[in-house]
């Protein structure tokens, strides 16, 4: 008797066995899917501080390097400081 109860719960090992290995895999995929995003959301944060670090350079280069009438000048210099608060907050 206790042959034929090891064999039922082996069987029904067997019988589970692709299930454990479908939630194996649910597992893996959802951590991946985090770690995806996660990986995605730092490389746009990272892309949005490096354009805004490159705006304000070629708008320090604009100041010091040109002649600009008055108007053009304090929008250059108004969006210079509105950046230098992203940047260096």
């Amino acid at each position: 008797m206790s042959t034929n109860n090891y064999s039922y719960k082996n069987d029904v090992y067997r019988a589970r066995e692709q299930y454990w290995k479908r939630v194996k895999n649910q597992l893996e995929q959802q951590d991946l899917k985090v770690k995806s995003i996660h990986f995605r959301n730092k490389l746009l944060s990272d892309q949005k501080s490096m354009n805004f670090k490159l705006e304000y350079d070629r708008l320090r280069g604009i100041l010091s390097h040109t002649v600009l009438n008055q108007q053009t000048k304090d929008n250059v210099e108004a969006r210079t400081a509105k950046l230098k608060s992203f940047i260096f907050v």
